[in-house]
């Protein structure tokens, strides 16, 4: 087995034994070093937990966009399937199991195209925008679809109980948009501000427990970026001191309702923090944040 991309002191020793260089094995015995045949679509079911859950990668990157990279080329092959099949062979070709013919686009929609779109492949996009042609232009019921679909044809199985997870795995594509995580228990508020969902300009909802706010993405002067988080209900007591922001963008100004507000800013864990006098938000508040262009590399500004 490769280990090119293997680095063991990060990762759990079982999920290093299933990674074989380009995907992770479905099944892998230490005692033999056989492999299984099967490319599976929700093999990096794990990392879109971690990251949903707002907490940092267990697995080295590199190896989550191989593994990804290899789903999208073989399962995803739309040359052969209307939708991606739950597993294929090594070859990219159906295997010869029970259910082998089954389609899950909403697990692969969690598992793969919002683990994708998290990490800004483009694969993960352009996989909902298929099965959102499938369901409105084959099938023209997008409000009814069924968890099962036949793989080859793209036609649902209307029958059994299977939409249990098709109407919460839409919410977290949000997620994956804008990388927005609520961390009150540290008065904080983690997204993305090179996001999917933020490369134009757009309104998107940051929707919590706590509250609900919406986060107006657009362009100032010069090439200045800017998010306004306008909170439209707030439930509970919240109470901000941090705001952590991915993506290679310098924070230049930060305000609270019009008001600037003096912060610090540092980089950690390859985030912009930016940390500042604690401010309890109520309905109606916004706060600012304005961006350079500027991309920070290796925790310079360059």
């Amino acid at each position: 087995m490769r280990t090119d991309l293997r680095e063991p002191e990060r990762i759990w020793p079982s999920s290093a034994a299933l990674f074989n260089g380009t995907y992770f094995n479905k099944l892998y015995n230490p005692v033999t070093g056989k492999e299984s045949d099967e490319i599976f679509v929700g093999q990096a079911a794990g990392e879109w937990m971690v990251r949903l859950l707002g907490l940092e990668s267990v697995l080295p990157e590199d190896m989550v966009r191989s593994a990804l990279k290899t789903i999208y080329e073989n399962n995803g092959d739309t040359s052969r399937y209307a939708l991606a099949p739950i597993k294929v062979t090594k070859e990219g070709r159906m295997v010869q199991r029970d259910c082998a013919e089954q389609a899950w686009p909403q697990y692969t929609m969690v598992f793969a195209d919002c683990l994708a779109m998290y990490l800004g492949m483009e694969e993960g996009m352009a996989n909902l925008r298929h099965f959102d042609r499938i369901v409105t232009e084959l099938i023209q019921a997008p409000c009814t679809t069924t968890l099962w679909h036949n793989c080859v044809t793209g036609l649902p199985d209307w029958g059994g109980i299977d939409r249990y997870m098709n109407t919460p795995s839409i919410w977290f594509v949000l997620n994956a948009m804008t990388g927005f995580h609520p961390q009150l228990d540290e008065n904080a508020i983690k997204f993305d501000a090179d996001g999917y969902g933020f490369r134009s300009a757009a309104v998107l909802p940051f929707i919590a427990s706590a509250f609900w706010a919406k986060a107006e993405i657009g362009c100032g002067r010069a090439e200045e970026k800017y998010v306004k988080i306008s909170f439209d209900k707030v439930f509970l007591g919240v109470r901000l001191e941090k705001l952590r922001i991915g993506g290679c963008r310098k924070v230049l100004a930060f305000s609270l309702n019009g008001k600037e507000i003096p912060f610090e800013e540092k980089r950690e864990s390859g985030r912009e923090a930016i940390s500042f006098e604690g401010i309890s938000i109520v309905r109606g508040d916004e706060i600012v944040i304005i961006f350079s262009e500027e991309n920070v590399k290796s925790g310079l500004i360059v």
